[in-house]
């Protein structure tokens, strides 16, 4: 299958409002991580995606996984990592039902992971403390696999102290503190 008819698969899934089926194309975009010619599909497949939790769709369980398997993959395309992690935010924070603890727990050292890769990124720094927050308050199993992650208390200073720049937003990573249960 080539990018072009990805891209047809991409506005038929959003279209047909089929969860599934996006979670589906992403991850066969995540197989080609990496892969510059896939880079736009990647980032529609997510954008399509998220557009479809924000308007109310439910995440298909396993959904949690695929992301962070793609936010792995793609991990140095600023774009993707910025939509891959408001996917994230979109499932934690909806209370639509979605059953963090029914899925193997991904690999959430990702998420300081892309917050030292990008520092200098405002809004990817705010979407990783919305992550951390809305995680973290989605299970007690994952508040204490995020609490032992090395580094997360010197990111979310960091994201408070210097890389979040709007007045508002600094409230991100105090938030994500709290969920977490210690104190910036």
């Amino acid at each position: 299958m080539d990018t072009g008819e990805v891209e047809k698969q991409i506005e038929s899934a959003e279209e047909e409002q089929n969860v599934a089926g996006l979670l589906d194309i992403i991850c066969s975009c995540t197989k080609h991580g990496g892969d510059d010619n896939w880079i736009e599909s990647a980032e529609a497949s997510l954008d399509s995606y998220y557009r479809l939790l924000k308007g109310g769709a439910a995440a298909k369980q396993g959904s949690l996984c695929a992301l962070f398997a793609s936010l792995k993959a793609w991990r140095e395309e600023e774009a993707i990592v910025e939509v891959a992690l408001g996917c994230v935010v979109a499932i934690t924070s909806s209370g639509n039902g979605y059953n963090v603890d029914a899925d193997e727990h991904p690999d959430v050292s990702l998420v300081i992971e892309v917050m030292r890769s990008f520092e200098d990124e405002t809004t990817i720094q705010e979407q990783a403390c919305l992550s951390i927050e809305g995680l973290a308050a989605s299970s007690d199993a994952m508040k204490e696999k995020l609490r032992n992650v090395e580094g997360i208390m010197e990111e979310l200073v960091a994201a408070k102290d210097i890389r979040i720049t709007n007045e508002r937003n600094k409230s991100y990573p105090v938030r994500a503190a709290k969920a977490l249960g210690i104190e910036l």
